[in-house]
Parts: C-alpha cells; structure tokens; sequence
C-alpha cells in the first residue's frame, strides 16, 4: 500500500512539473493586427460636361491635375445611375445663349463633320447625318418645314441656310440631343454634385482646382498649392472673333428660344445660372 502510495505521488509530482516548466517557458505570443499605414481613399471623382460647355477645358483639368478623374456628357449621368452615390462629380457649365452660338458657328464652319474637332481636314461622325447614338436629324427637328433635306449633314444645313434658319434649327438639335440633359441633371439636385461656370473657371484655374479638391476631399486646399505650369485650353475653338456677328447670332437665339423654342434655354439658363462674360467670349 506504501509503495502504491509513493509511486502515485511521483506520477503526480511528475505530471504537475511538467505542466509548470511548460507555462513558465512557453514563448509568449501577441496577438497583433499589423496595418499598412497607405493614405485614406479619395471618393470617385467624376468630370462631366456637355456640347460647347467646357469639353476641352474640363478634360485638360483633369489631365493635369485629376488624371484618376472619370469623364462622362450629362447626358448619361442619369442612365449610368451615377447621380445620388458616393461618386463626386464635378459639372462644367456654360451661359447657355453663348454656348448655343459657339456651337453653330463651331458647326457651320464644318467641324465634326468635313473637319474634326481642331479645324483639320477629314470627316467627322457628322459626315453623313449619322443615327448612331440616336443622334437623326429628322427626329431632332420634328420639322419638316425646317428640315427638308435628308441628305445633307447638319454643317451643310447651316452653311446652306439663312441665319435665323439656321440658328432655329441648330437651337433644336443642340436642346433635344444635349442640352435637355444637362438640364434635367442640375433640375433633379442631386446631393453629389459641384457646379462650375465656364467663364468663372478659365481666368483662375488654380482656384477652379482648389474647389475641385476641397469638394472631393471635404477640407479646403489654397489655390496657391496649384502652380502647375502646364498650359490649359482657352479658346481654341473659336471660329470668329467678329463680335458684331456674335451679337447678331445672340439676339436671334433668344429670339428663336422665345417664338419656337418655348424659352426652354430661359429655363435652363436660370439653372445653372452662368453669366455671360464681361469679355467677349470667342471660344
């Protein structure tokens, strides 16, 4: 009985030696989640714009200082469900009266269609009165009074025609294939949204981009951290410096948009609420 005893006692004596040198020399370890110290995450940015509003400009902005920038027309801002989310998206605006007359002039001279964009020879997607993107001149007209010619590109239908035809005509395609668009955007006050006028961001662009960067990132930036001297497009579009002509073309846009039009440019302008410049605007 002693011995079983004594035997049971170094088995025990054993086991609790055992289990004490295991705890006390057991390497201690740190549950420790290490984090990467990386910058927060800048929202989505998204430039958008429309026909004669600031397409140059916004997209040299965005190449130079917001490269990661997405760029979209409002006229799909709706349908790519982008309004109402967590995307910034920056509009580039324009007094509408001075945009309608920088288009057709831009048109009428052959842009887009015999020439591209910069003035240089070689048809455009206007070549042939396309359809691609719904863009039919027939159906953006609604006038067969106005629009005669099925055959003709709507640069050919400009030059061919007297000016307030012309500008009647031009004023109808602009608003039912562009213009109602960008209109509907800034009428639905989306949450998401930052307005720039033209005419406010081409004589400061290092202001345009401190805006730009406060609003994505919600903290304000000094215009003077923006000195990058890469040139930005100013009016490179232009096709006429003739100011009396422009003053002409003006007075009949917002007479078309009165008599015809239904002042649906009226409307629009009061949305975005740019103001025609002080300096003749020849873009």
């Amino acid at each position: 009985m002693i011995v079983r005893l004594i035997s049971l006692y170094i088995v025990v004596l054993y086991i609790y030696n055992t289990v004490r040198i295991n705890h006390v020399y057991q390497p201690i370890v740190r549950k420790t989640t290490l984090t990467r110290t990386t910058p927060p995450q800048k929202p989505d940015l998204l430039f958008s714009t429309t026909h004669k509003w600031g397409t140059q400009l916004s997209t040299q902005i965005r190449n130079n200082y917001f490269k990661s920038a997405q760029l979209q027309y409002l006229k799909f801002l709706k349908d790519t469900k982008k309004l109402n989310t967590t995307i910034k998206i920056v509009v580039f605006a324009r007094n509408v009266v001075e945009s309608v007359v920088s288009g057709y002039l831009y048109h009428k001279s052959g842009k887009e269609c015999w020439l591209d964009s910069n003035g240089r020879p070689g048809s455009s997607w206007m070549a042939r009165n396309p359809c691609n993107f719904g863009f039919c001149l027939e159906n953006l007209i609604a006038d067969k009074q106005l629009y005669k010619n099925t055959t003709k590109n709507l640069c050919e239908i400009l030059r061919d025609t007297d000016l307030y035809t012309g500008i009647t005509i031009y004023t109808k395609v602009v608003y039912n294939f562009w213009y109602k668009y960008a209109f509907e955007v800034k009428k639905s006050q989306p949450n998401n949204v930052l307005y720039l006028c033209m005419k406010d961001i081409q004589p400061n662009i290092p202001e345009a981009v401190a805006k730009i960067k406060a609003f994505r990132d919600g903290k304000t930036y000094s215009k003077n951290s923006n000195n990058k001297k890469s040139k930005i497009y100013n009016g490179g579009h232009s096709t006429t410096k003739n100011e009396t002509l422009r003053q002409m073309i003006r007075d009949i846009v917002q007479k078309v948009d009165k008599n015809v039009m239904g002042s649906k440019l009226a409307d629009g302008q009061r949305l975005y609420n740019c103001s025609p410049p002080q300096i003749p605007e020849h873009v």
